[in-house]
């Protein structure tokens, strides 16, 4: 229902290439005949040159299916301004509406195996999720490996003569989940933020570790 297969005359058939890739289109549906090198954007998807055509006859080439997911329009997501109007701004369309939170509260398990929503998942996940999670994990660890040292120095040996130094580098290390939530607060507003008691356990962790630091 969501995955609409398409063929335009403007855009390569075949490949040498059998991989399945996954980009992003943010603009008109009537326009995406001719956006081709806008989304496939890497040199290997160059429109072929016909002129060359018969010097990589040889090479083993793959018909290409183009298939385009609509799922994502039922979810959040920003619509670009129109060139020709410059004082319009980008906007959020469907504001605080998560295709993600509807499935986890159907009991339909199904869903998850649907070839629509893996490939919105899986694109999400390579594009962003993972970036995101990656630094967000990094920064934890990196905090948490100098709580080790801080403990290890002020607690343990009772050095107390780098024990400002070691409160700033630890303050800096909260640094990072403190803007996110300040991020997420101003985005989605105070409303929204409270009502999920997960922000309560993440604003806790970063001003408990604050409060801890300079109450000793």
């Amino acid at each position: 229902m969501f995955i609409y297969q398409f063929d335009f005359d403007e855009w390569p058939s075949t490949h040498e290439d059998d991989n399945t890739y996954i980009r992003a289109y943010n603009g008109s549906l009537f326009e995406i005949r001719s956006q081709y090198r806008n989304i496939f954007t890497e040199p290997r998807f160059e429109l072929p040159d016909e002129n060359l055509a018969q010097e990589v006859s040889s090479t083993k080439m793959y018909k290409i299916s183009y298939k385009l997911n609509i799922l994502q329009f039922v979810n959040e997501y920003i619509e670009q301004p129109d060139p020709e109007k410059p004082l319009q701004k980008q906007k959020f369309v469907n504001k605080h509406i998560s295709l993600i939170d509807h499935c986890t509260a159907s009991p339909e398990l199904n869903l998850f195996i649907s070839s629509a929503l893996v490939h919105v998942l899986d694109f999400k996940w390579k594009e962003y999720a993972v970036k995101f999670h990656s630094i967000g994990c990094l920064m934890h660890f990196c905090y948490m490996g100098l709580l080790f040292v801080y403990i290890y120095e002020v607690y343990i040996k009772f050095n107390l003569e780098n024990k400002l130094l070691m409160d700033i580098i630890l303050c800096c290390g909260l640094l990072y989940p403190l803007f996110y939530e300040f991020y997420q607060l101003k985005r989605y507003g105070a409303r929204v933020y409270f009502t999920d008691l997960n922000n309560f356990n993440d604003a806790a962790y970063v001003f408990a570790g604050i409060t801890n630091l300079f109450s000793q």
